[in-house]
């Protein structure tokens, strides 16, 4: 180097460097800080790469890269994740000199490499990290031959052999089988004579394969495990291969400490000697994330170990464990901290000791987070938190056995429409329009699938489903039919595949960006009352949020106030017998009523008992009914829907019947009685329902004195705190005014008397012509999002039909004039109106979606809240015409004479329940008397005219309403008046 200087001997002083950072490198050096080796190889590469350019020297430049890859894969300063990526950056980097063709094997080398890097990558979905792994190896092997290179052929194998082992895709039996038989192939080179360090290194393979094996006797399995890193041992001596003994002696601790052969307390004892000696060279300074590994191991032995003091036996597990966490943190190794957070957790919760079980629990959340944002995958983000929702559990249950009720609900309000939140930032980033060209292309893409759907959807609707509808079809032969349906799947099929390439394409889910934190102080800024006009805020003194969460025992209802966080327990009223049972006594009646309808109308006509059919399959002039058995029977169509239709009245008569008693029994589980003695001064309240609570009309809980929950407090519906607080940072409307109101009717021109209820809000809020969208040739998807989007309206009443979907939730739809409008392209990033202050969603099941543990809600007034509307009135089931259009107008009255939206829409729903032949009389007649108190032509005159006139409607529609549905009260039952919930600023 004194001779070899940078400047007069470029090439040689480059060489040396690379030489130098060989030399210090994680394979070689083995005196000294293994950190600070690497890092000085690091260096090293660096300052060669000042002379080994691209251009003047490719082949050097690319050698340099790997090896810079190398370093990276095995630094230990550093974030692990972040250096992870280092490495298959510069290995991808090498490939552009590595080419199979002219560098066939430093390409092998290289591909390698980028396998080992995916196969332990700790960022993305690692499911795929390992499937990218296992193609990256079987690309090497088209270089690496037996043949030609065999120690680079069995090293690879091992590789496979090692990525199988860990694989997640796939059967996970199958999978261990095909990672022995990879060892074994490898075990034909790699023999103990010729090489015995990377014999000795397939040994521990094996070692760990039988460990986890699942075929064979597990006993047995075990055995062989134990045996061969027995065998290991005799290359790998302390002296000579430091870490790859104390390795071995790692994975003999774990061997014993699951093995099922001999005395346990034993076992558990030669583990623990195992892992101690492993320290030995393991430590903290020179290799700490296997010291830390080496820890966590020593945690679950004393957790598990006989002899000894039973006491302190816990508290050297909990010292282990927490040793383990000062290098297993969240932010870089979010894995390896889960793991070990959850078990310390687990264990201190076990113990009563609730602070430290609630400060892990703590720690295990943020490292599943974590976890979640660096996965760019939607679908995969969502598994994460499935599979682990059980943490916040523990988390939200050890809370609440230490009375830490503001920590259980910030816990609850954290993982709730996680998913939906992802959208909705996605959406605000892009708030001033600048959504990317390649996602404004793929949304293109989505619609054009949408419209291609729709049509080939009408060719298949009957002559009599059509009637006068534009597009009815005529009658399709049976192998039409079975192409257009064939055709619907494919498109529906390339629509979501779309929908995942837009998604994948998308900033908050690439870059991980966060949601803001949730906290009991930011949850009471939701209490306060925002002021229209400017939007400020008054201290929500008469205000509660209650936030309902069911554990596998009990459901609790976290009640909010400015005081602070109170709890009420349902006891005995957890999952099982309260969650599952709503599902099973309120949702699955009601969501399988045109299955089992269809299913009825085919066994009656068929004549078979309705369990020996297996599918239903209409075709254009006739239904094939397939049994159980192998036969067909084909009955007539028109027979069929005929039936259908009155079988389907039957179950929704069934359905509504039960509907009086299911709400009364949901009160009593959770104990509304009980609860509203605990808050008291209380006059509005936020709900946040839990799983199948979304479903439920809870401001129709009957109370014992014969109220309402509705009657008792003024009651707003949130899908999350989340989500309300972005409904809350959307600019507020001035109402001094009457806003600019939109309206879309009657979108399919088949609704009786939707064109009356929109007649009469038209008349109300002076609708303009060009912002009242009527029928199915004004009322099109494009002038929809218009209104919305370019016409700006602060009001919109959305009159027509709508389908949820609870198995594709992201198909739910508006059903518009040409096309429909569903809610997936309701949460593209391009759709916003954060103009809209007022939604009425005057159609069915726009509030209906299906929950699970993550309560991720997906309904089209999710997806409205979610694109910028302040507040939504929505359906929970197909609601009646007739009376949703009295409702309506009453509604809109309300809001008109300054009514807040929640309070408009219970007092209307009261007003509906409670309306008669002779209540409706009076009213006109009322009107009528008020009317002849001004002078015929005055402003005064008109204005109570067309009251007169609107009080004259609703009789008509009364008088219509005892004819069609009977009593004095014909709106009286819950399923007519309940129907309809407000979401959002209320």
């Amino acid at each position: 180097m004194r001779v070899f200087t940078e400047s007069n001997y470029p090439q040689d002083w480059a060489m040396i460097q690379g030489n130098l950072g060989s030399a210090y490198s994680y394979s070689s050096r083995i005196k000294g800080n293994a950190a600070d080796n690497i890092e000085s190889a690091i260096a090293y590469y660096q300052a060669a790469l000042r002379v080994y350019t691209l251009c003047a020297y490719p082949q050097d430049w690319a050698m340099t890269q790997r090896n810079l890859g190398i370093a990276y894969y095995t630094r230990i300063k550093g974030n692990k994740a972040d250096n992870k990526e280092s490495a298959i950056v510069y290995y991808q980097a090498a490939l552009r000199v590595y080419t199979e063709s002219d560098y066939p094997r430093d390409w092998a080398m290289t591909q390698d490499c980028l396998g080992i890097a995916y196969s332990s990558r700790i960022k993305g979905n690692t499911a795929d990290n390992i499937e990218t792994a296992i193609a990256y190896y079987q690309a090497a092997l088209r270089v690496r031959t037996e043949s030609n290179y065999p120690r680079d052929w069995a090293s690879t194998q091992n590789c496979l052999g090692t990525a199988y082992k860990k694989r997640i895709k796939g059967k996970a039996a199958d999978n261990i089988e095909t990672a022995i038989a990879y060892y074994q192939a490898a075990l034909r080179v790699r023999t103990e004579s010729n090489y015995p360090r990377d014999w000795a290194s397939t040994q521990n393979c094996l070692g760990t394969a039988y460990r986890n094996r699942i075929k064979g006797k597990a006993a047995d399995n075990k055995e062989s495990a134990i045996n061969y890193c027995q065998f290991a041992l005799r290359v790998y001596t302390e002296s000579n291969y430091p870490q790859n003994w104390a390795e071995t002696k790692n994975y003999l601790g774990t061997a014993y400490k699951n093995r099922i052969k001999g005395k346990a307390a034993d076992n558990i004892e030669t583990a623990i000697a195992y892992y101690q000696a492993a320290l030995r060279v393991r430590t903290e300074s020179n290799y700490p994330r296997d010291w830390a590994m080496t820890q966590y191991n020593l945690g679950l032995a004393y957790k598990k170990r006989i002899k000894g003091n039973a006491a302190e036996n816990i508290e050297s597990a909990i010292a282990y464990f927490q040793a383990a966490l000062r290098v297993r943190k969240p932010e870089t190794l979010p894995a390896d901290c889960l793991k070990t957070a959850r078990q310390l957790a687990n264990l201190a919760s076990k113990q009563k000791n609730y602070q430290l079980a609630i400060d892990n629990y703590q720690t295990a959340i943020t490292a599943i987070e974590q976890s979640r944002d660096w996965i760019p995958d939607e679908i995969a983000r969502q598994e994460i938190l499935r599979k682990n929702i059980y943490v916040y559990e523990n988390m939200i249950q050890a809370s609440v056995n230490a009375e830490q009720y503001d920590k259980a609900l910030e816990t609850v309000e954290r993982f709730r429409c996680r998913r939906l939140l992802d959208l909705i930032l996605t959406k605000d980033l892009y708030k001033n329009g600048e959504v990317p060209e390649d996602i404004r292309d793929l949304e293109k893409q989505m619609e054009a699938k949408q419209r291609e759907i729709d049509i080939l959807r009408r060719q298949l609707e009957t002559p009599e489903d059509n009637k006068e509808k534009v597009g009815a079809s005529r009658h399709l032969t049976r192998d039409e039919w079975d192409d257009i349906t064939e055709e619907i799947q494919k498109l529906m099929r390339e629509k979501r595949e779309t929908w995942q390439k837009m998604r994948r394409l998308d900033r908050v889910l690439a870059e991980g960006i966060q949601a803001p934190s949730v906290s009991v102080g930011g949850m009471k800024e939701l209490l306060e009352i925002r002021q229209q006009a400017t939007g400020n805020g008054q201290q929500g003194e008469d205000a509660a949020l209650l936030s309902f969460y069911s554990t596998k025992n009990d459901t609790y209802i976290f009640m909010l106030t400015q005081a602070g966080v109170k709890l009420h327990r349902c006891q005995e009223q957890g999952y099982e017998k309260f969650q599952l049972w709503l599902r099973d006594n309120w949702l699955k009646p009601y969501s399988q009523i045109n299955d089992k309808a269809a299913y009825q109308a085919a066994a009656n006509l068929a004549k078979y008992d309705i369990d020996a059919i297996e599918s239903i399959n209409p075709k254009p002039s006739n239904v094939v009914v397939k049994l159980k058995d192998g036969r067909e029977e084909k009955i007539s169509l028109s027979d069929f829907n005929a039936s259908r239709k009155q079988q389907k009245h039957h179950l929704y008569k069934q359905w509504q019947d039960k509907m009086e008693g299911m709400l009364k029994e949901i009160a009593d589980r959770l104990q509304i009685n009980q609860l509203i003695e605990k808050l008291t001064d209380i006059k509005e309240i936020i709900l946040v329902p839990f799983m199948f609570l979304h479903q439920i009309p809870l401001p129709a809980l009957p109370l014992d004195n014969g109220e309402y929950l509705g009657d008792k407090f003024r009651v707003r519906i949130a899908p999350s705190t989340q989500v309300l607080t972005f409904c809350r940072q959307q600019a507020p409307y001035s109402e001094s005014d009457l806003p600019r109101y939109g309206i879309v009717e009657n979108t399919r021109d088949d609704l009786p008397y939707t064109p009356k209820e929109c007649e009469l809000v038209a008349q109300i809020y002076g609708v303009a012509p060009e912002h009242h969208l009527k029928g199915s040739k004004e009322a099109t998807k494009a002038k929809y999002k218009q209104l919305l989007t370019r016409e700006k309206v602060n009001g919109l009443l959305s009159s027509h039909h709508a389908k949820s979907n609870l198995t594709e939730p992201l198909e739910s739809k508006l059903l518009l004039g040409d096309t429909d409008l569903t809610l997936g392209e309701l949460l593209n990033a391009s759709i916003r109106f954060p103009q809209l202050g007022d939604l009425f969603l005057s159609c069915c099941e726009t509030a209906l979606g299906n929950s699970e543990l993550t309560d991720d809600i997906f309904t089209l007034s999710a997806a409205f809240l979610s694109a910028g509307a302040s507040n939504v009135i929505s359906s929970l089931w197909a609601v009646n015409d007739l009376a949703t259009t009295i409702l309506s107008y009453f509604y809109h009255r309300n809001r008109a004479a300054g009514i807040s939206s929640a309070d408009a829409l219970w007092q209307a729903q009261m007003e509906l329940k409670e309306l008669t032949l002779a209540k409706a009389e009076e009213s006109l007649e009322n009107a009528e008397a008020v009317l002849e108190e001004f002078e015929e032509g005055s402003r005064e005159y008109e204005e109570q005219e067309k009251i007169a006139d609107n009080c004259q409607e609703v009789l008509d529609l009364v008088s219509e309403a005892k004819k069609s549905i009977g009593g004095e009260k014909p709106f009286n039952h819950p399923y007519y008046w309940a129907g309809f919930v407000c979401q959002g600023e209320g």
